[in-house]
């Protein structure tokens, strides 16, 4: 678990960096582009879904229609930017890294 929490920060937290840091410029293009929203959230299905080495196989994983219900639950209600901002508020509430809280 704990090289999986590993290579998810060190390889993968692109996405929670992006929108925890830059919300509206990552939420302008997820909501003006359904292929933009789609591609970003199969990569995510791609790179998280999965352990131990087997990343990169989404469609080993999920359905297509579980991949597209998902796609659209943010298509639908043009909620990705909020989805995004979510990222930027709790960081800026006190949100840290793992390993960067610094113990009392």
């Amino acid at each position: 678990m704990l090289q999986e929490s590993g290579y998810y920060w060190q390889v993968l937290s692109a996405y929670s960096q992006e929108m925890s840091t830059r919300p509206q410029t990552i939420g302008y293009s997820l909501t003006d582009s359904p292929v933009g929203l789609a591609s970003w959230i199969y990569a995510m299905f791609q790179d998280v879904g999965g352990s131990h080495g087997e990343h990169g196989d989404a469609e080993k994983l999920f359905t297509l229609d579980e991949m597209i219900d998902d796609i659209m639950l943010y298509w639908l209600p043009n909620t990705a930017a909020s989805a995004a901002r979510l990222y930027w508020e709790t960081n800026k509430s006190g949100w840290a890294a793992p390993g960067t809280i610094e113990e009392p």
